[in-house]
């Protein structure tokens, strides 16, 4: 059997069910056009013919071309609705499937179209806020000042509209997110007949940003911190130095020696702000072996018990297993001591500290190949940290103590140890509740690695020569002094090229290598391998006011390779190439 194009029906029907009800399941079930052929025209019956809305009404008698124009207008309206219909269901799918949120409205501003996205950021149902005013459904505030603003409106009234926008949304339920916005009109030939309004939920989006700016404002911070540190500490070896030796040029002046015992302390102290710069940058000098975190923790709860007053209690949980973290314990633990001391001191009256250990992985973006992570965290129930404040704390100098209880290097200290430990952290607090301070460090996996073997000792000579090289002439006269009075025979470098022509001349004539690292054009890394390659048994003793794990000294044996972090007390760096020599053999 056929399906049919179109039906004719009576509206007079015999049986249960007249023409207006046969007309209406037929629409619903099949969709198709329906006709109305009837002899009765008054008003009611015509109002319930119209609740089907038929395609066509002929009223008996009628002509064939009557009949043929009200068939042929009937099968045409049909398909034009059909096509109307198939249109307004792809640009559902489409409004369903886009990732933005669509409204749209009338030419007075009132909704007439939310998509899914739309639906759920404002919290309203299109049903619901359909016929509503935009200003109602989509509630938009300026980000700065917080004034209630009407794109829609204002775009409707005066023509203009907006590309690219931020404002802060309130949902229905009161919950607020930052959107980016895209304002239209919807033109017809004389007037606007209404207005898009696109937008989409940035805040996840700040978020990263802010994250990542936070993140590269610290790394230019310790970059800067770590230059002023490294300039810092070659003033000061040569202010340790010079007053060392009048210190023991005035042991029969107590005057004098009170003097130059006064400057080594200042110098001691302006090595221990270096040390905290350098901490900021991750250029410390690091000694990192494997430790457990569980073990570690509970080691420091002595210490901490100490500074603890009667009214605060201190919580261990050690509940990280046994995986084991790769840090220097030193500085790990000025790290935690820092923490909890800044608890302490948050604290108002009775309240306690805890100290956990767990694994987990860190909240954000992976941070290296690590897989799993220690977490330490430090948690009180002290006044906490306003949340306008909570994205400053770990900045260097940025304190919220009096002037005169510190210069604010603590957490920025603690964040520069976590990180040049390959980890990260972060915080979270609520005022008058207490915060948490978080420390992610990487889990070690132990790594076997090749003993190299010493060559065998060369012949020694009586006075050992050394070339020196260092681009800071005050410096260099320093050591150079110093080595002269522990009987080595020097020759200087103002530089790797000057280094490099008095090596080419007589390269049997050297027994060590004492560089400084960060030096202008060859650097002391690439003086040493340069000098390796015709030398491969030089010992090199790196000097430097970054420390260590900067100069990165992976590549060379260790049995040939040392290095002294500036500032140093003379007898120190004598005793540092003596030892070098030592164990090179030489």
């Amino acid at each position: 059997m056929h399906r049919p194009d179109l039906v004719l029906m009576d509206i007079v029907l015999e049986g249960d069910m007249d023409g207006i009800q046969a007309a209406r399941q037929i629409r619903d079930r099949y969709s198709l056009p329906v006709v109305f052929l009837t002899s009765y025209t008054d008003d009611e019956t015509i109002a319930r013919a119209g609740q089907i809305e038929p395609l066509g009404y002929i009223s008996k008698p009628f002509s064939d071309r009557e009949l043929h124009s009200t068939i042929q207008i009937a099968l045409y309206r049909h398909a034009a609705e059909l096509a109307l219909r198939v249109q307004r269901e792809w640009l559902d799918s489409l409004l369903r499937s886009l990732g933005d949120a669509v409204v749209a409205t009338d030419e007075f501003g009132c909704i007439r179209l939310l998509n899914r996205v739309a639906e759920r950021l404002t919290g309203w149902s299109e049903a619901t806020a359909k016929g509503r005013p935009f200003f109602e459904v989509v509630q938009l505030m300026e980000l700065s000042t917080r004034r209630p603003v009407d794109p829609v409106n204002e775009a409707l009234r005066s023509g203009r509209i907006r590309q690219g926008d931020r404002f802060v949304l309130v949902s229905r339920n009161g919950t607020e997110c930052t959107v980016e916005d895209s304002t239209s009109l919807i033109p017809s030939s004389d007037f606007p007949t209404g207005c898009a309004f696109v937008f989409r939920d940035i805040t996840a989006r700040l978020s990263a940003e802010q994250a990542l700016l936070h993140s590269q404002r610290m790394e230019s911070l310790g970059r800067l911190a770590g230059g002023v540190a490294h300039e810092f500490n070659n003033l000061l070896t040569v202010i340790v130095g010079r007053g060392s030796e009048g210190l023991e040029a005035s042991s029969s002046d107590p005057d004098n020696a009170v003097r130059y015992s006064e400057i080594l302390a200042a110098a001691d102290h302006g090595a221990d702000v270096a040390r905290k710069l350098l901490a900021l940058g991750g250029r410390q000098i690091s000694e990192r072996k494997p430790l457990n975190a569980n073990d570690f923790v509970r080691g420091l709860a002595h210490s901490m018990q100490g500074a603890l007053t009667e009214s605060i209690s201190l919580i261990i949980e050690a509940d990280a297993g046994s995986p084991m973290v790769l840090a220097d314990r030193g500085q790990l633990e000025q790290a935690m001591l820092n923490l909890f001391l800044n608890a302490r001191d948050s604290i108002q009256g009775t309240g306690k500290i805890t100290f956990r250990t767990d694994n987990v992985h860190p909240p954000g973006p992976p941070v290296g190949p690590a897989s799993s992570w220690v977490r330490i965290t430090v948690t009180d129930t002290g006044v906490g940290i306003p949340p306008e404040l909570q994205s400053q704390v770990f900045e260097p100098f940025f304190t919220t103590r009096e002037p005169s209880m510190g210069a604010g290097l603590g957490l920025s200290t603690v964040y520069g140890i976590v990180a040049q430990s390959g980890g990260r952290m972060d915080v979270s607090s609520t005022v008058g509740t207490g915060s948490t301070f978080s420390v992610y460090l990487p889990v070690w996996v132990e790594q076997r690695a090749e003993v190299p073997v010493a060559p065998p000792p060369a012949a020694s000579h009586l006075v050992s020569t050394v070339l020196l090289v260092d681009d800071d002439a005050l410096v260099r006269r320093l050591e150079a002094a110093i080595l002269d009075g522990g009987g080595f025979d020097i020759r200087q470098a103002s530089g790797g090229a000057e280094a490099l022509q008095l090596f080419t001349e007589a390269p049997a004539d050297f027994d060590v290598l004492v560089t400084d690292v960060l030096m202008p054009g060859i650097s002391g890394i690439d003086l040493a391998r340069r000098l390796r390659i015709v030398r491969p048994d030089l010992p090199v003793l790196f000097v430097s006011g970054f420390s260590g794990d900067f100069v990165n000294m992976d590549e060379f044996a260790p049995h040939l390779t040392a290095f002294l972090q500036k500032p140093f007390n003379p007898a120190v760096l004598q005793k540092a190439v003596s030892d070098l020599l030592k164990s090179s053999g030489s």
